[in-house]
C-alpha cells in the first residue's frame, strides 16, 4: 500500500537551558498552524532531531546534554543513509521544541509509524511503546503500523518540551541487503494528529477489509468455475487460459490487501507486494494472448511473447531500478495496444460476444483511469466510491470474459443438434455439482471460523471460571471452619445471627458453585464444538463406524452417573460399503444422537408416571443404515417421550434445549447439525407417540 508522505514546516524557535547559545541551535517552535489539511501536525522531519547509538535510560531525561549527539533526522531516513558504525541495531533519538499556546488547547494523538520497535517518552515520562524495543534482536518484537489508529497523548504547558524515541530496528540492514531501495526506512515518522485523523483511518480500515472481501470471492467463484468447465470440456481450452488469468488477478488481489487481515512484519510487507506487482504484471502481459485465444484468432496468439518482458520487469522491480515506473507503462501501453488490435479484429469479423470482452476491457481501463486521477489529486472521490473502483478493476474484465464464455454457450445451446444438447445438460449438471460443492465449503468454513471463535472465548473464560468454582468450594470450607470456631468460642448468646449468616453465605456460596458447574459445562461443550479433524473427506465403512461409537456412547453411559440398561439392536444394510467422510466429524455425530436418545430415554424411565410401572417400560434404541440410489440414510430411533410438535423447529439451533436445570448446553445438536451440512447432508426429525427419530441423509 502506498505510504502517503506529509511534509511539515517547523520554525526555529528559542529555549532556555544551561547553554543558551546551544539551546538556541537546538530548540523548534511548533504551532496549530503548522498542522496538515489532514490533521497531521509531523514532527519527525524537524531539522533539530539528534541521534546517538547505544541505549541507556537517562537519555530520556529532559536535562540530558545532547549537543555532542549526531543530527541525524528519523523521518525518511533511507537504510543506507545510516552509516554502519553508528548502527547497531537501536539508538535514541531526541527533539526539544517549543509550543504555541494553541498547541495545549487542542486533544492529541501521538502518531507514530515505523517498522521497529519503541519507547517515546515525553519530558521524561513514557507515554507510549510500540512493539517491545530490546538491544537483542532475537528479544525484539517490531510494530506492524498499518491499519492502527493512534493513541492519545496529553500536552501540558511548559516552557520546553522534550521528545526522547528509544528505537531499535535490527532487521533494517538485513532488509536493505535483501529488498535494496524497496525496503524503505530506517527511521520512524512521529507527529501529533486530531481525531479526524483517527477516523479517516477506522473508514479506511472497514474499505480495506470489505474490498478483498468481495472482489476476490467474485474471482475465486470466477476462477472456480472456469476451471471445472475446463476439466469437463478439455477440447475447450479458452476456459483454461482465463481461468489462469483470473488465478493471477485474485492473487494479486488478496495479497495487496493480506494487510487489512494479517498484521505482518516488513518482510512479509514487502513479499505480499513482490507477490502482487509479479501476479498483476504477468496477467496484463497475457491479455492479449487470451483474448486472441478465445477468438481464435491464430495470428495474434504470437503475443504470448510479451511473457519474455516480465523477467525484466521482476528483476528491476525487485532491484529498485529508477525507471521501473516508465518502463512498466511502456510495457503496459503496448500490451492495451495489443488488446485493442485484438478487439477490433474480432468485431470485424463478426465474432459472438466481442461486446461483453470490450465492454469489460473498457469499463477497466476507464476504472484506471479514474484511480490515477484521484491518486495524483487531478479528482478527489469520496471513500466508498474510490474503493468500488477498485473493486471494479480487478473484476470488470473478467466478468466480461465469462460473460462471454455465457454468451458462446448460449448460443451452441439454441443451434446445435441433440449431441450439443446432451453436452450442454452434462454442462448444467456440472454447474449444480459446483453449487453443492461451494456449499459444502461454505459449511466447512464456518465450522473452522465458528471453532476458532468458540476455542478462543472457552480458554478466555476457562480460567476465571475455575478461579470461581475453586474459591466457592474453599470459601464453603472455611465458612464450616468458622462453624466449628463460633461453637467453640462459647458467645453463641452474644451473637445468635450469626450462625444464620453463616448458612446463608453457605447457600449463596453452593447457588454460585452450581451455575459455575453450569458455566463450566457450556464452556466444555464450546471446546468440544471446536474440535475437528483434518478435514479431508475419505472412503469409510460406515457400518463398522456406526457400531463402534454406538457402543462407545452406550458404554459411556453405563460408566457415567445415572446409567439405565437399554436394548440396541442393529439394522444396517450391508451393500452400504464405504462412504466419503471425514471420520473424526462423523463420529461425534453418531455420539451426540445417541447420546441425546439416552437422556431421553431415562427422563422416560425416571418420571413420576412411570415410578409405579418403571418395569413395564424398557428402552430401545434401534440404528438402521440403508442404501438408496440417490444416497445414503442413517437413522437412529429410541423409544423415550418423544419430541413437542412446536420444538421440531427449534431443536437443532445453538444453545436450545430440553433439559431441566443444568443437565444440558443444548450445543450437541447444533454440532451435529453442522457436521451433516458440512458432508452435503440434511437431518430430518420423526416424532410420534413416543417414538423418535433422527434420519440422517447423505447424497452419494
Amino acid at each position: 500500500m502506498t505510504i502517503l508522505t506529509l511534509l511539515l514546516v517547523i520554525l526555529t524557535g528559542l529555549g532556555n537551558s544551561p547553554n543558551q547559545k546551544a539551546e538556541l541551535a537546538d530548540t523548534s517552535h511548533i504551532q496549530l498552524s503548522d498542522t496538515t489539511a489532514t490533521g497531521l501536525l509531523n514532527l519527525s522531519v524537524n531539522k533539530h532531531w539528534k541521534f546517538h547509538p547505544g541505549d541507556n535510560l537517562n537519555w530520556s531525561d529532559p536535562d540530558f546534554d545532547d549537543s555532542e549527539w549526531h543530527n541525524i533526522l528519523p523521518g525518511g531516513l533511507s537504510i543506507n543513509e545510516m552509516p554502519d558504525s553508528l548502527w547497531t541495531g537501536y539508538g535514541w533519538w531526541r527533539l526539544h521544541f517549543k509550543a504555541d499556546s494553541s498547541i495545549y488547547e487542542e486533544n492529541w494523538n501521538l502518531y507514530f509509524y515505523a517498522w521497529g520497535a519503541a519507547e517515546v517518552y515525553l519530558d521524561g515520562q513514557l507515554v507510549h511503546s510500540y512493539g517491545n524495543f530490546s538491544i537483542e534482536a532475537d528479544s525484539e518484537e517490531v510494530y506492524s503500523p498499518l491499519t492502527k489508529i493512534h493513541r492519545p497523548v496529553k500536552i501540558t504547558p511548559s516552557e520546553v518540551h522534550t521528545i526522547a524515541v528509544r528505537y531499535s530496528y535490527h532487521q533494517a540492514k538485513k532488509y536493505g541487503a535483501l529488498f535494496f531501495e524497496r525496503a524503505g526506512n530506517l527511521g520512524f515518522s512521529l507527529g501529533l494528529v486530531d481525531h479526524s485523523y483517527n477516523e479517516n483511518i477506522l473508514q479506511s480500515n472497514k474499505y480495506n477489509t470489505f474490498t478483498p472481501a468481495f472482489s476476490a470471492a467474485v474471482l475465486l467463484v470466477l476462477f472456480l468455475l472456469h476451471l471445472t468447465l475446463y476439466f469437463k470440456f478439455r477440447e475447450d481450452r479458452s476456459n483454461l487460459i482465463i481461468a489462469v488469468l483470473v488465478g493471477l488477478l485474485f492473487i494479486s488481489d488478496v495479497t495487496v490487501y493480506s494487510f487489512a487481515y494479517i498484521e505482518s512484519t516488513r518482510f512479509w510487507y514487502l513479499f505480499n507486494e513482490t507477490v502482487w506487482a509479479y501476479s498483476a504484471n504477468l496477467a496484463l502481459l497475457l491479455m492479449p494472448y487470451v483474448i486472441a485465444s478465445i477468438f481464435r484468432l491464430k495470428a495474434y496468439k504470437k503475443t504470448i511473447h510479451l511473457l519474455w518482458f516480465f523477467p525484466f520487469l521482476a528483476v528491476f522491480y525487485y532491484v529498485g531500478f529508477s525507471l521501473i515506473t516508465l518502463l512498466t507503462l511502456f510495457i503496459y501501453i503496448i500490451s492495451l495496444v495489443f488488446v485493442a488490435i485484438i478487439v477490433a479484429k474480432a468485431y470485424s469479423q463478426q465474432k459472438k460476444g466481442v461486446l461483453y470482452v470490450a465492454a469489460g476491457m473498457l469499463g477497466t481501463l476507464c476504472c484506471v483511469i479514474i484511480y490515477l486521477f484521484h491518486t495524483l489529486d487531478i479528482i478527489t472521490l469520496p471513500q466508498f466510491y474510490f474503493y468500488a473502483n477498485t473493486n471494479l478493476i480487478f473484476t470488470l474484465f473478467p466478468f466480461g470474459l465469462t460473460l462471454y464464455i455465457a454468451n458462446r454457450y448460449g448460443y451452441l445451446y439454441n443451434s446445435m443438434d441433440e449431441e450439443v444438447k446432451d453436452r450442454t445438460q452434462q454442462l448444467q449438471k456440472s454447474l449444480e455439482e459446483l453449487k453443492s460443492a461451494q456449499s459444502q465449503l461454505v459449511q466447512q468454513e464456518k465450522l473452522a471460523s465458528l471453532g476458532q471463535l468458540t476455542a478462543g472465548i472457552a480458554h478466555e473464560i476457562k480460567n476465571p471460571l475455575n478461579f470461581v468454582n475453586n474459591f466457592s468450594d474453599l470459601s464453603v470450607e472455611l465458612i464450616e471452619e468458622a462453624r466449628e470456631e463460633f461453637q467453640n468460642s462459647g458467645v453463641r448468646s452474644q451473637n445468635s445471627e450469626i450462625p444464620g449468616i453463616l448458612d446463608d453465605i453457605e447457600a449463596n456460596l453452593k447457588k454460585i458453585h452450581e451455575h459455575g458447574s453450569r458455566a463450566d459445562s457450556i464452556v466444555k461443550s464450546m471446546l468440544q464444538h471446536s474440535r475437528g479433524g483434518s478435514g479431508k473427506m475419505e472412503p469409510t465403512d460406515l457400518n463398522a463406524l456406526v457400531k463402534e461409537y454406538v457402543n462407545l456412547a452406550f458404554h459411556g453411559m453405563r460408566a457415567g452417573k445415572n446409567p439405565i440398561n437399554v436394548d440396541i439392536q442393529f439394522e444396517l444394510d450391508e451393500h452400504v460399503g464405504e462412504v466419503p467422510l471425514i471420520a473424526e466429524d462423523y463420529s461425534r455425530v453418531i455420539l451426540n444422537l445417541c447420546n441425546n436418545a439416552f437422556d431421553a430415554m431415562r427422563e422416560k424411565l425416571n418420571s413420576e408416571s412411570r415410578i409405579l410401572n418403571s418395569e413395564e417400560y424398557k428402552p430401545k434404541l434401534l440404528i438402521r443404515s440403508q442404501k438408496h440410489h440417490s444416497g445414503i440414510t442413517l437413522e437412529i430411533e429410541d423409544n423415550g417421550p418423544g419430541i413437542p410438535e412446536e420444538m421440531k423447529d427449534k431443536i437443532l439451533q445453538p444453545f436450545f434445549t430440553t433439559k431441566k436445570g443444568t443437565e444440558g448446553t443444548g450445543l450437541g445438536l447444533s454440532i451435529t447439525n453442522d457436521i451433516v451440512k458440512a458432508h452435503g447432508g440434511k437431518i430430518e426429525i420423526y416424532s410420534k407417540n413416543s417414538r423418535t427419530v433422527f434420519v440422517i441423509k447423505l447424497n452419494i
